[in-house]
């Protein structure tokens, strides 16, 4: 469970295209900026909160993303993938590529054969090889 809060409006994440739509055409297009303001208020993998390990400002696309990874993963990746993060801080696009690195398939990848998707910061919405 993703939570976090920009501008007093708290979203809980994943968030689908159609919400984004919706939220972007209630004037609420300040979400979406690539900025990072947003204030993560819980990020959660099973019983495992991770907040401490992401920085204090966060995007808000970048958790979207993440959130929605991570919802990819059957349990036993995701207690992989708690396990890599546990001991340092990373950025939520570190922990994207990570979780690119380790399970490829969540984003419609090959498992562990040829190039890997890579988020790079400009490619939000396109993480193919």
């Amino acid at each position: 469970m993703f939570i976090i809060e920009k501008n007093s409006m708290e979203l809980m994440l994943p968030i689908t295209d159609e919400e984004i739509r919706q939220l972007y055409h209630e004037n609420w297009q300040t979400l979406f900026l690539p900025v990072k303001s947003a204030h993560c208020l819980c990020a959660r993998i099973d019983n495992f909160d991770f907040r401490t390990k992401l920085p204090v400002k966060v995007q808000v696309q970048e958790m979207n993303l993440l959130a929605w990874l991570l919802e990819q993963l059957a349990q036993r990746q995701r207690n992989i993938f708690r396990e890599k993060i546990i001991t340092s801080k990373m950025c939520p696009g570190e922990m994207i590529n990570l979780a690119l690195q380790l399970f490829p398939e969540a984003a419609g990848g090959k498992e562990r054969k040829g190039a890997m998707p890579q988020y790079t910061g400009k490619n939000l919405y396109d993480l193919t090889c």
